[in-house]
C-alpha cells in the first residue's frame, strides 16, 4: 500500500473567532476497497507535542519509547526507520517502565528502531466508499485558526482529492 498525508498551514480566523462547522471533502470515487482518506484537525497548540524519540517495535502494532508526554488518542508519524510514512493513532500505553504503545494499524512486523514524531490532532473521520464524490464531516469548534493533517492511503491513482471547503461563521466572542 501506498501512504501520504498533507497537512495545511494554520488557517487564521481574522480578526474575529469563528465557529468552523464542517469540512466538504470532493474527490474522485475510491478505486479499491481498501483505499482510505482520514481527515484530523487542531484549533490549539500543546504545550509538550510535537515531541520527537527513536522507538523500538515490538509487533506491528506496538512499539516502546520514553516520551511520557504521549496521550492516547495523540498520533505518532513515523519519520525514518521500519515502517516509515506511516501515520497512526495510539489507542493504547501500557508497562510504565517501557511506555509500551499501542496503535490503530497494523504495520509491518519488525523488532528495528525508527525515528516517530508524537502529534496531538483530532480525528474526525476516515472515507472508505467507493460510491461517493463528496463527504460532509463534522467539526463544531470555535477556535482563531485551525489546521488539518489528511491521510492518504492506497494506491498510486488512488485516493485522489479535488478540494475541500471549510464551511464556517464568523461569531464574535
Amino acid at each position: 500500500a501506498q501512504r501520504g498525508y498533507i497537512m495545511t498551514p494554520k488557517i487564521p480566523s481574522g480578526d474575529v473567532s469563528r465557529y468552523f462547522k464542517r469540512l466538504v471533502t470532493k474527490l474522485r470515487k475510491l478505486q479499491n476497497s481498501t483505499d482510505r482518506i482520514r481527515i484530523l484537525y487542531r484549533t490549539t497548540e500543546s504545550n509538550t507535542l510535537p515531541a520527537y524519540e527513536t522507538i523500538t517495535w515490538v509487533t506491528s502494532t506496538t512499539f516502546t519509547g520514553t516520551n511520557d508526554n504521549v496521550a492516547v488518542n495523540d498520533f505518532v508519524e513515523i519519520l525514518a526507520g521500519h515502517n516509515a510514512g506511516a501515520l497512526a493513532k495510539i489507542t493504547a500505553i501500557t508497562n510504565a517502565a517501557t511506555n509500551t504503545f499501542t496503535i490503530d494499524l497494523t504495520l509491518n512486523s519488525s523488532t528495528s528502531t525508527a525515528r516517530a514524531r508524537y502529534l496531538n490532532f483530532t480525528d474526525i473521520g476516515t472515507i472508505s466508499s467507493q460510491t461517493i464524490q463528496e463527504h460532509f464531516q463534522s467539526i463544531n469548534v470555535r477556535s482563531n485558526w485551525i489546521q488539518f493533517l489528511i491521510e492518504l492511503r492506497g494506491t498510486t491513482t488512488s485516493p485522489e482529492l479535488e478540494e475541500l471547503i471549510l464551511d464556517y461563521e464568523n461569531r464574535v466572542r
